[in-house]
């Protein structure tokens, strides 16, 4: 039992992208965004056209323009450091920035996404990209926004860089599962 459960949960951390409609993100802002797990590569189409600046509200922290965001949100199956490589394909600029901890996948999206619950941000040129969340807690929620700021076709890539790693965190992919159930 225990492996056919470790299967599913595997299968589905490696075809979320699928189970969320690939061809078209609706993950544009904080309140719809898409569950991250494993250590799997969770690769999406960029948005373009969207403009140069996400929904109002939340603290942006470094991001002068947040171009075109992909939201996410993960958490944390035990307590440890989590390094997210974030990539596109084609080589374009994104950036990036995370909050957290939260107590609930959208905890943070009506008044918590503000500069003291910044966790780390990024406004490079660069097309890859590292978010690290050192201590994170075993329970809790982060939040995660990726900009397709060159604002051009490619694929963005999301994975758990140091999952298998001393003292890494792990993600709690059983989000993937719940929330594939929850919008069939």
């Amino acid at each position: 039992m225990k492996k056919t459960a470790l299967l599913v949960l595997l299968i589905t951390c490696l075809f979320s992208p699928l189970l969320h409609g690939q061809s078209v993100p609706q993950n544009d802002s904080c309140s719809k965004s898409d569950p991250f797990c494993g250590s799997a590569a969770y690769t999406y189409p960029a948005t373009t056209g969207m403009g140069d600046y996400a929904e109002p509200g939340p603290n942006y922290g470094c991001l002068n323009m947040q171009r075109n965001p992909a939201w996410f949100f993960l958490q944390i199956g035990n307590s440890g450091n989590i390094v997210l490589k974030m990539y596109s394909t084609p080589s374009k600029d994104i950036d990036f920035i995370c909050w957290g901890p939260f107590t609930s996948p959208t905890g943070g999206c009506e008044s918590g996404l503000t500069a003291a619950n910044t966790i780390d941000c990024s406004y490079s040129g660069d097309a890859t990209e590292y978010c690290e969340i050192n201590g994170a807690v075993s329970g809790q929620f982060y939040m995660l926004m990726i900009t397709n700021y060159s604002n051009e076709t490619s694929n963005i890539s999301v994975l758990h860089d140091n999952w298998n790693q001393p003292g890494a965190g792990p993600t709690n992919s059983n989000i993937v599962i719940e929330s594939s159930i929850i919008s069939s």
